[in-house]
């Protein structure tokens, strides 16, 4: 037979097989072939709140989880050949636990860090995903919560990794929320998340200022703290909780960068369909990567930029959470 006439037996045959390998792919795996170009003296850290609850209680009040968390690992802001270290905050459901740590180990962030189970809670929703090997790793839960976070194990989770020949210390966390639920007779409901916020930063201090910490050459913390940063559409009490933070901390200076496809914050239902969809119309900046001062060391940290993308379905254009993904870059 004929080779021309052969192909054309096999043509539709093959053309399915292609179509069928390119539908079943998962979503890592169409980036494996980027390559990646490290940074030089610096870490690059993404942090994203992907808002992911258990499919009964996402359906009941959210944008289901199908057709949104299979499309966060192929995002942009994702892609991005620098990138060292994701934090995910909100990963709540065990089958987007699953799918966004497979992803990612295919993108090469190959070693992982998923949320410890609670046996009568919700886990705590936060992620660690490391190109580079974890020397380390450790959780705390922590002590103080209000309103609807009691149902969750919230707190910390900590790796460290070396990057560019230096140890860095990673913290992950998602601070309390800001909850009516928490309002009582003698405060309001900010004052009282406020209250445990407070504490909440003086336990990641503590953790922070632990012995065998010292020898870090950084210690950096990302996550959604729901402390709002976003000077232009802050209160006075925002304003002056945002200071709190940074001191409570002993963060170094952060500065938001703009570039022409990048936003000013990182919650904002004008720049959000996803948000939009709630009916909240606060604008409001609420995730951070800050370096912090380490143990024994007089000198602050080397300032951080971060800067606020957007990560949207490849289709429908629609934004895959009620947060927008942030990327900051920490001085080595």
């Amino acid at each position: 037979m004929h080779s021309s006439t052969r192909f054309r037996q096999w043509a539709p045959l093959l053309a399915c097989l292609i179509i069928h390998i390119t539908h079943s792919t998962p979503a890592g795996e169409a980036i494996l072939g980027r390559r990646r170009t490290p940074e030089r003296g610096a870490v690059n850290v993404v942090s994203y709140n992907v808002q992911s609850f258990p499919s009964t209680l996402q359906w009941a009040i959210y944008v289901p989880n199908a057709d949104r968390i299979e499309h966060i690992a192929t995002t942009k802001v994702m892609q991005s050949p620098q990138l060292d270290v994701v934090v995910l905050q909100e990963a709540f459901a065990k089958s987007t636990v699953k799918r966004l740590a497979n992803d990612l180990s295919l993108m090469g962030f190959s070693h992982v860090v998923k949320p410890a189970r609670h046996p009568f809670k919700l886990t705590g929703g936060v992620m660690i995903a490391s190109r580079s090997m974890l020397i380390r790793e450790s959780s705390l839960t922590f002590q103080t919560c209000c309103g609807l976070d009691c149902f969750a194990a919230k707190g910390i989770v900590f790796v460290e990794t070396r990057i560019d020949g230096k140890s860095v210390g990673i913290i992950g966390t998602h601070l309390q929320a800001n909850d009516p639920l928490c309002a009582s007779f003698s405060s309001t409901a900010y004052e009282a998340a406020r209250e445990v916020r407070r504490d909440q930063l003086r336990q990641i201090r503590q953790f922070v200022d632990r012995e065998e910490n010292a020898r870090l050459d950084v210690m950096i913390v990302a996550g959604d703290l729901n402390v709002n940063g976003y000077a232009e559409a802050a209160s006075d009490q925002e304003t002056e909780e945002w200071n709190e933070m940074m001191q409570a901390l002993q963060a170094a200076p952060m500065t938001r960068t703009k570039h022409r496809t990048t936003l000013d914050h990182s919650m904002d239902p004008a720049t959000n369909s996803y948000m939009a969809r709630t009916g909240d119309t606060k604008h409001e900046h609420l995730d951070y990567v800050l370096s912090l001062r380490l143990p024994g060391r007089s000198a602050p940290p080397n300032a951080t930029t971060l800067r606020v993308h957007r990560a949207r379905h490849p289709i429908t254009n629609a934004d895959l959470s009620d947060h927008h993904p942030v990327h900051g870059r920490v001085p080595l």
